[in-house]
């Protein structure tokens, strides 16, 4: 069964930027460690109409692959410098759901 999170992030204003840290390397191991080999299904990204929220959703293989993104310590580190940015740019992250689907 597919393990499915969705997150929100709504800034306060189109000045600010959404957080984009990832080096060119990290998309590639994303893809090279989650993608390549079907542990990550997919992630989509839509941005609201007034371009003040945008919602990313990851489907991962199942419950295990997606314990194994969150365990993943660049994950950890990534996820670590988005609240850090986030914080500082007033930038309200929550996560809207996550489980079974």
């Amino acid at each position: 069964m597919s393990w499915t999170l969705i997150t929100k992030a709504t800034r306060p204003d189109t000045d600010t930027d959404f957080y984009t840290g990832q080096s060119q390397s990290d998309f590639d191991y994303i893809k090279e460690t989650y993608k390549d080999t079907g542990k990550i299904v997919s992630i989509t990204q839509a941005l609201s109409d007034n371009e003040l929220e945008i919602l990313k959703t990851f489907v991962f293989k199942d419950q295990a692959s997606a314990n194994e993104w969150h365990d993943d310590d660049k994950m950890v580190a990534w996820v670590s410098a988005s609240k850090t940015y986030n914080t500082n740019n007033d930038i309200e992250y929550v996560i809207v759901s996550k489980g079974a689907t």
